[in-house]
């Protein structure tokens, strides 16, 4: 048995939580697919788009 994280889940939107899902998807990004890891985000369908962040993800760079 594996000791190995295989889901991730995220509970939150917003530039927090997605900016968190697309670092862990990069991080653990992986060619074999035995090695993947399922990443899932959770966000409220109740709460609205604030407006704060919602373009950070293209400007961010490494």
């Amino acid at each position: 048995m594996s000791d190995r994280v295989r889901d991730i889940v995220i509970v939150g939107g917003g530039t927090s939580g997605w900016t968190a899902a697309c670092y862990l998807g990069a991080v653990l990004a992986t060619p074999n697919p035995a090695e993947q890891v399922q990443i899932t985000l959770i966000e409220s369908k109740d709460i609205g788009i604030i407006g704060v962040g919602e373009a950070t993800l293209a400007h961010i760079k490494q």
